[in-house]
């Protein structure tokens, strides 16, 4: 049996009557849910932290907590770290629930015992620790199976103050990670998909074959070696009907001199018919008056749909034509392959932004409905901890659809869309409220953070919600690349031009000149290492950028690689 659960003797929790034992086992237990039930059965006699009776007072205020968090939630207590999780955590066990109840977490979860056995020696030694996206293969399926977590481990202590036990909590963001390299392969096609059409534009201006393209009603791109052979000296001289242009280079057949009916012309048997045609044309130079033979090849151009959308012709001779056209067609191909797979990337980006909008603002909103209607007292009277705990959730909640607002203001951003309702601002609300945003996560890096004195005068022409974002992006950013030790500092006043000036300083490792612009280009994070080691899309520069110019103003940066850097946002003033 582990005694590190059991309260000590001189505790008031070492010795009460039957009675007293049977309420305090009904307090730990109470409420609705799955594991509150099964907790309240189970048999922790038989288990390695004996009855409840004999818990300490630490141990079951903690279990409690866990069985009422809504998070998923799981406590390690004792030598064995004997495990007591909530509903939440039930989720994600798969298989292993309900054996993993009261089981040493090493017995229940010995597939990753190798990666958290150093982390429970950390947290019992009094770290408290954090992982972003950490990968994990578990086999809670009854397969092994790669997963990821966003997880929390912090140490608690017994009624006399020693380390007895590990309360984790756990988010898992499998399906994150695998849409975020989705994303990123997509993007990767895209970037590829470009390419392509570059090249082949490269190769159409260059081509040594007259090379035409439009519909009946006029030639709507040529290239100059077919202004050249026709004897035209700009495009706009083709973009006209294609009856009054056969007529005007009195195109005939070379062997009986023949006149081409409209009908005849290869040109309008590609377009109308969707026929492919090679065949030879006789036609009068416009500037010279020369008659020349042409093999002309000319084909249609279909649309995703398979409708003709446009002809296209190739003016050469037939040894040339043969090798020429066949590359021809594979690039016009490729170039149609490339504006699908665009088409497809948009539509999968719209309808990605569509689903995250959906699906995450109405549970967020939902958080901060029900946290209000807690605040008012609706479950009950409202201690004022739990006002203040309250307090705290919805702002967290407030900031999570703000980074969910960030995503689809960059989507707007992109797209010209996004606008600003600009007020005075008070700057001091909005750094206080940042602090209280961000002052978790420094002291969890152990980072130094400052702001400045409160005054009346910092008030900027703003709109609140993107100002607020902008600098909740400049602080996370640099308490996230500054070592542990280090420091960030917030300072802002006026300049002569009266424009509100908030400066973000850091000691972190400094950016070089060469990539101080790039940093504000999007997903770009300029130090490979530092990309595999902090998560981020890249997004937050280059949506903080933005947001400063639309509002007027302006963001910069000034760095020194080994000493730090400072980004300056100016604003303007009403």
């Amino acid at each position: 049996m582990d005694f590190a659960g059991l309260a000590p003797p001189d505790s008031p929790s070492a010795s009460f009557s039957p009675g007293q034992a049977d309420d305090q086992h009904a307090h730990i237990f109470v409420g609705s849910g799955e594991m509150r039930a099964r907790c309240d059965a189970f048999d922790w006699g038989a288990s390695l932290l004996g009855p409840t009776r004999r818990w300490s007072a630490s141990l079951r205020t903690t279990a409690s907590l866990v069985l009422g968090a809504t998070f998923p939630m799981v406590l390690l207590w004792g030598d064995s770290l004997v495990q007591i999780y909530n509903d939440g955590y039930r989720e994600l066990m798969g298989l292993k629930h309900p054996a993993g109840l009261g089981q040493p977490t090493r017995e229940c979860w010995p597939e990753v015992w190798h990666i958290n056995a150093p982390i429970y020696e950390r947290v019992l030694a009094g770290e408290s620790l954090a992982f972003d996206h950490a990968l994990y293969p578990i086999t809670r399926s009854g397969t092994l199976e790669d997963a990821w977590f966003t997880l929390g481990f912090s140490p608690v202590r017994n009624d006399v103050g020693v380390i007895c036990g590990v309360l984790v909590t756990v988010m898992e963001t499998t399906a994150e990670v695998h849409k975020s390299r989705l994303e990123a392969e997509r993007m990767m096609l895209l970037a590829a998909a470009e390419d392509r059409a570059t090249v082949l534009s490269a190769i159409f201006s260059n081509m040594s074959d007259g090379v035409y393209v439009g519909t009946m009603d006029g030639i709507t791109l040529a290239n100059a070696e077919a202004l050249h052979q026709l004897g035209y000296s700009l495009p706009e001289e083709l973009n006209r009907d294609i009856p009054t242009l056969a007529e005007e280079l009195q195109t005939r057949d070379p062997i009986t001199l023949r006149r081409l009916a409209t009908e005849e012309e290869p040109f309008v048997r590609a377009f109308l018919g969707g026929e492919r045609v090679v065949r030879d044309v006789l036609f009068r130079h416009r500037l010279t008056g020369e008659d020349r033979i042409l093999s002309c090849s000319a084909s249609p151009v279909r649309g995703p749909d398979g409708t003709i959308v446009a002809a296209v012709a190739v003016n050469t001779d037939v040894t040339a034509q043969r090798r020429i056209g066949e590359e021809r067609e594979r690039l016009l191909g490729s170039a149609e392959s490339a504006r699908a797979d665009a088409d497809a990337a948009n539509a999968a980006k719209s309808a990605f932004l569509t689903v995250m909008s959906h699906e995450l603002r109405t549970p967020l909103n939902a958080i901060g409905g029900y946290a209000q209607l807690l605040e008012m007292g609706i479950r009950g009277p409202v201690t004022e901890q739990q006002h203040h705990d309250l307090a705290r959730i919805q702002m967290s909640q407030q900031h999570l659809l703000g980074l969910i607002n960030g995503v689809l203001s960059f989507a707007k951003i992109d797209a010209g869309a996004l606008t600003y309702s600009a007020t005075d601002v008070s700057v001091d609300e909005v750094l206080k409220l940042c602090e209280a945003l961000v002052a978790p996560d420094a002291l969890a890096r152990k980072v130094a953070l400052s702001f400045p004195t409160p005054d009346s005068c910092h008030v900027a022409r703003a709109d609140r919600d993107q100002f607020l974002q902008i600098m909740l992006n400049l602080i996370g950013n640099a308490i996230k690349f500054t070592e542990a030790g280090g420091s960030v500092s917030v300072e802002c006043d006026m300049d002569t031009d009266r424009c509100m000036i908030v400066r973000v300083r850091d000691t972190g490792r400094g950016i070089v000149l060469a990539d101080l612009d790039r940093v504000f280009h999007p997903f770009v994070q300029v130090d490979s290492t530092l990309t595999r080691t902090q998560p981020g899309t890249g997004l937050g520069l280059t949506i903080s950028r933005a947001l400063a110019r639309g509002m007027g103003g302006e963001l910069s940066l000034e760095s020194v690689p080994g000493v730090g850097s400072t980004f300056t946002l100016r604003l303007p003033v009403g």
